[in-house]
C-alpha cells in the first residue's frame, strides 16, 4: 500500500521558508542553496511552458484559429485549456511539487494532457547553472522542443508529437524518488 503525501507548491515552500530564522553555519548554507535552486527550478519549468504556450498562441493564430490557448493559476498548478474542435475542452497541466522527506526539500513536477492516459513525472537536476528537468521514465530532457511536443499533442492532435512524447510516460507520480 502506498502513502500519500501532501505536496506543497512552490508558494507554500518560499512561504514556508520566509518564517524559517536563518541559522549560521556550513550545513544550512547548503541546505539553504538546495531550497533556492529547487524554487529557480521550478520558475524555470513555469517559464518554459509559458515560453511555449505564446509560440503555440502564435502558430494557431497564423493558422487562423479563433482561440487562442489560455493560462489558469489554481491550487498549485498551471493549466492551459483552449476549446476543443467538437465541444468540451483540452487541457496541459503542469503541477510543481516541492515535497518535504526527511526534512529536506526535494523537487519535481507532473505533467498531464487531456489526451493521455497518464502523467509525465519529470524531475529536476539543479547541479549546473541553468537547471534542467528530465522525465522520469526515460531520462528525456525537456526541451524547448519536448516542450512544444506537449503543446502539439494537446492542442493540434499532432500525432507525430504524440509518438515522440510516448517514451516519457509510465511512472506514477507516488513512485517517485521523493515520496
Amino acid at each position: 500500500m502506498r502513502t500519500m503525501h501532501h505536496l506543497p507548491t512552490v508558494y507554500e515552500v518560499e512561504k514556508t521558508t520566509e518564517q524559517v530564522p536563518p541559522n549560521q553555519g556550513t550545513i544550512q548554507s547548503q541546505r539553504d542553496s538546495r531550497k533556492e535552486k529547487l524554487i529557480e527550478a521550478g520558475i524555470h519549468l513555469g517559464t518554459l511552458f509559458d515560453h511555449g504556450m505564446a509560440r503555440v498562441n502564435l502558430a494557431r493564430a497564423r493558422a487562423g484559429w479563433a482561440t487562442p490557448i489560455r493560462r489558469q493559476h489554481e491550487q498549485g498548478a498551471r493549466y492551459f485549456s483552449a476549446p476543443a474542435p467538437h465541444g468540451g475542452e483540452r487541457r496541459l497541466v503542469l503541477f510543481i511539487a516541492l515535497p518535504l522527506h526527511d526534512g529536506d526539500i526535494f523537487g519535481g513536477a507532473y505533467i498531464r494532457l487531456s489526451c493521455a492516459k497518464s502523467a509525465i513525472c519529470v524531475i529536476p537536476s539543479i547541479d549546473a547553472e541553468t537547471p534542467r528537468w528530465l522525465a522520469q521514465a526515460s531520462g528525456t530532457e525537456l526541451t524547448i522542443a519536448v516542450i512544444d511536443d506537449l503543446f502539439q499533442a494537446t492542442f493540434s492532435d499532432d500525432v507525430d508529437a504524440t509518438r515522440r512524447l510516448a517514451p516519457l510516460y509510465g511512472v506514477d507520480l507516488f513512485a517517485t524518488p521523493w515520496s
